[in-house]
């Protein structure tokens, strides 16, 4: 996962100081005032130059909408308040958390542990702690 930022930022600050991290994500159900679904992991961060090959050829992966967006922030953001602008890599360590996503309504009101899911990474892909 990459993340654009500044420089002089917290998150930027917090990671220079500790690399581990913890990212929720919460995912809105469109029209339905509840409870967001999430994704939540742990992993480790390092800080990459906007330059950065690995970090540019994912985000071109990414619709060209996201592209045009992220572009379009970057270009017009405050370097003097946050920095030079820099990516955030973070790698999960190995296991990702779900909730309520990938399950349907349904499943979800007859049995409310379904809810939780988890998928356990490819030894290839985990990081050591």
């Amino acid at each position: 996962m990459y993340i654009p930022t500044g420089a002089k930022t917290a998150k930027a600050r917090n990671i220079r100081r500790n690399p581990r991290v913890a990212v929720h994500i919460p995912v809105p159900w469109p029209l339905v005032p509840a409870p967001p679904k999430s994704i939540q992991f742990r992993g480790r961060a390092e800080i990459l130059p906007i330059d950065d090959s690995s970090a540019n050829e994912a985000l071109e992966h990414a619709s060209f909408v996201m592209r045009r967006v992220l572009r379009g922030l970057l270009e017009r953001a405050d370097t003097q308040t946050w920095g030079e602008s820099i990516w955030i890599h973070i790698q999960p360590r190995s296991r990702i958390e779900t909730f309520m996503v990938g399950v349907p309504s349904s499943t979800i009101f007859r049995d409310e542990n379904k809810a939780l899911l988890h998928f356990d990474l490819p030894a290839r892909n985990r990081i050591e702690e």
